[in-house]
């Protein structure tokens, strides 16, 4: 017979523990529930507790095999199975996240909400034509959502509808006038060119009373940017650059001792002798070519030039290398493990288990190879960090980093206003550091592994192009093609800010745009230093001067 009183006492303490960990009160919480699974051990809302206890602390991993525990339990409770889709979102396990929102889908097939998400894992995971018939439906039934068509028109942007992705930006302000991310959305279409009328609509934007502090900060970039293109006053365009990079470095965290420390500290672990121990170890397969290196550095040109090779797939900036490394430092952050977390698993790894990463980052990808081609493309720029873990777990893959002149390359990267990450472009110093603290890495690993990087100086491949492409493709070990002189003539989904420009032909627009405004950037380059001086030149060591 059940009992009644015992399952209202259950269910409230589990509600207490819920609370719990809303407060933040995370041990007390395990308390409470480590007590009510040892009576209770297949109770479906204790298995929930113990996961959104496990995705507060980080261990996302866990959380998700606990729902699947409930799942297995009550098949027939959709709401384990949303709550797990969230954490799989989360943990950048797309190929499962899909098949989940797939599933899902066909349940709820009148779930608005659920079929928004799968038109987002779907232009995740580069199909973007099936996320945008999914959102026209949306839009068909709920077309008063300012956010849907914010998702519409990336989508419709990324595939190259650049006409049709600025009406779903400006459907999005017909509904909300002040919002920011539209107004920014529209002028990170770089050909946009805004009106008197807009100007004056994102000025009374501002005015707005209680708009986030996100949205404000987008409606100063925006109009920075568009005071910039219709050549008005540099100093009032960088005034309004300033004080969107202000309001958006007041939400972020930046820590440059951290940051020196990390890559001093894999600087120190990663010496020839490291490598040299390792150096049979890894997957062999020859399918990656990462493109690292700083955003803004020309990198999704390189990337576009590659992708129209018919031997080469482009995918997209890919969370995988980030992902492992994290896995391997047991998802503790930086700060709990000095950044070194991952980096220290790694040593303990024997050549079985370096191939294994290797194997399980290539199936991981598997879900964005949309082509019968024989190579692919990871162009995530932030792996430049993670050059040592690529190279032991993947030793034949390609790695080609992108360099432009410093100033170019920082300035463009404080004037982007990016959806999120980057925290280190919104300060001039930050900034400086940041590339420095690259430039410092690169420098290291160009010493321990001579000729393992191809650095692509942009410059040069915008001023003789088919001299570096050809040179480029033999490295990749490729055959030379026509095509990838003729880029922009090919039809590739491009989701990075540069998407507009690598649909034209190679130009040097994008060349020098730092110097007009060149009064206010001294900060910048008082920490590049003699960086600036020396490029294109790989130096060998960093100056014992430089900030």
């Amino acid at each position: 017979m059940i009992n009644i009183d015992s399952l209202n006492r259950t269910k409230s303490e589990i509600q207490s523990a819920i609370k719990a960990i809303g407060e933040g009160h995370l041990d007390d919480a395990a308390v409470k529930l480590k007590s009510l699974f040892d009576a209770n051990p297949d109770d479906v809302n204790v298995l929930r507790g113990l996961a959104e206890l496990g995705r507060k602390r980080g261990h996302l991993k866990d959380a998700a095999e606990l729902l699947r525990q409930a799942i297995m339990l009550e098949p027939q409770k959709d709401v384990c199975r949303f709550e797990l889709l969230t954490l799989l979102l989360a943990m950048h396990r797309s190929e499962e996240a899909l098949a989940l929102v797939t599933d899902l889908s066909k349940r709820h097939p009148d779930n608005l909400q659920l079929m928004t998400t799968h038109a987002s894992l779907l232009m995740r995971t580069g199909d973007h034509f099936g996320a945008i018939r999914l959102l026209d439906k949306v839009l068909t039934r709920e077309f008063n959502r300012a956010g849907t068509w914010m998702l519409y028109g990336h989508c419709l942007k990324a595939v190259g509808h650049l006409p049709q992705s600025i009406t779903a930006y400006r459907e999005a302000l017909l509904l909300d006038p002040a919002m920011g991310d539209a107004w920014w959305s529209l002028a990170n279409i770089k050909t946009t060119k805004f009106t008197e009328e807009d100007v004056e609509a994102m000025t009374k934007a501002l005015e707005a009373p209680d708009r986030p502090q996100i949205d404000r900060a987008s409606l100063h970039f925006a109009l920075a940017k568009s005071i910039e293109d219709t050549g008005g006053e540099a100093e009032r365009s960088f005034h309004h650059y300033k004080l969107g990079n202000e309001m958006r470095r007041r939400t972020v965290e930046y820590d440059r001792d951290r940051l020196s420390a990390v890559i001093n500290g894999v600087i120190s672990i990663e010496t020839k002798e490291y490598f040299g121990r390792r150096i049979d170890h890894g997957c062999k397969r020859q399918d990656p070519i990462f493109i690292i290196g700083m955003p803004r550095s020309g990198s999704t040109l390189v990337e576009q030039i590659l992708a129209s090779h018919p031997m080469i797939e482009a995918t997209n900036e890919l969370h995988d290398i980030a992902y492992l490394a994290n896995r391997l430092a047991g998802g503790q952050s930086d700060r709990a493990t000095g950044g070194l977390g991952y980096i220290e698993r790694l040593m303990r790894l024997n050549a079985g288990q370096l191939s294994a990463l290797g194997e399980e980052y290539l199936e991981r990808t598997k879900i964005q190879r949309k082509q019968d081609k024989p190579l692919f493309i990871d162009k995530m720029p932030a792996n430049w960090r993670y050059i040592g873990l690529i190279n032991l777990i993947l030793p034949n893959a390609k790695i080609i980093d992108t360099r432009r002149h410093p100033i170019d390359c920082c300035w463009s990267n404080y004037k982007q206003h990016y959806g999120s990450g980057h925290a280190n472009s919104y300060d001039l110093e930050d900034m400086g550091h940041f590339y420095m603290e690259y430039v410092k890495y690169l420098i290291h690993i160009d010493t321990m592994l001579p000729s393992r990087i191809y650095r692509v100086i942009h410059e040069k491949l915008i001023q003789n192009t088919e001299i570096e492409v050809k040179n480029l493709l033999d490295y990749i070990g490729v055959p030379f093609n026509e095509r990838c002189l003729n880029f922009w003539q090919n039809d590739l989904i491009v989701k990075t800010p540069s998407s507009e420009q690598v649909r034209r032909p190679i130009n040097q627009e994008g060349m020098n745009q730092w110097k007009k405004y060149e009064l206010w950037l001294q900060p910048l380059k008082n920490v590049l230093g003699h960086v600036v001086d020396e490029y294109p030149d790989v130096v060998c060591t960093l100056k014992s001067d430089t900030p």
